[in-house]
């Protein structure tokens, strides 16, 4: 929260913290938990990205990879399971399975 605080003089300050909304609600007493009840306090605007359904997850894909939706259709099917339709965790799991 330090940071947070400090950066009210220079206002440019650009911060993202995602997390899934029941990773929060699970942990009431953990240092995460704690400093995002810490955040709600500071003039920060929040912002709620829903999360993609199936079909949603497939044109990420496709687009990412420059392939029809056809073609993609079965991999967005499992990242959609894996990452429970959360577009930046469907990234992350994009990028790993690049680099491996």
């Amino acid at each position: 929260t330090s940071l947070l605080e400090s950066s009210k003089e220079n206002k440019c300050v650009f911060f993202l913290f995602c997390i899934r909304d029941n990773e929060i609600q699970r942990s009431p007493n953990s240092p995460v938990f704690n400093w995002y009840q810490s955040t709600l306090k500071m003039p920060l605007k929040h912002i709620t990205l829903a999360n993609l359904n199936e079909e949603g997850v497939n044109s990420l894909v496709s687009d990412t990879l420059c392939l029809f939706p056809r073609l993609t259709r079965h991999l967005s099917q499992v990242l959609h399971h894996r990452a429970l339709g959360n577009p930046f965790f469907v990234w992350q799991l994009l990028d790993t399975l690049q680099k491996e």
